[in-house]
């Protein structure tokens, strides 16, 4: 029983995550990445502090290379490497939601 609502939940949670996509397509990938990590919360293992600055070398390398989990101590959460993206695990901690971040850069 528990088992049956726990792969219940964990498909729910696939279904959003697979729905709440963004196209990204002809945006600049690394002003995408640096306004998202503009709005993201500083990771708590920083200790309140302001953590690392953006990092455009490290930016330009790790945007076509998939899973993006942290930057330059924020959480990402996304993959950049495509022409669409995921909004549902960026939008769960940060200031403003992705997709409205990808429209103010269209």
């Amino acid at each position: 029983m528990i088992l049956s609502l726990l792969k219940k939940k964990q498909e729910e949670t696939r279904r959003k995550i697979m729905s709440n996509k963004v196209s990204i397509k002809g945006l600049c990938k690394i002003t995408l990445l640096r306004e998202m990590w503009k709005h993201q919360r500083v990771a708590a293992f920083f200790g309140g502090g302001s953590g690392p600055v953006f990092n455009e070398q490290e930016a330009k390398r790790v945007v076509e290379h998939g899973y993006i989990d942290y930057f330059c101590g924020r959480a990402m959460k996304v993959d950049l490497s495509g022409d669409d993206v995921s909004t549902y695990a960026y939008n769960q901690d940060s200031y403003k939601k992705l997709e409205d971040i990808v429209a103010s850069l269209f």
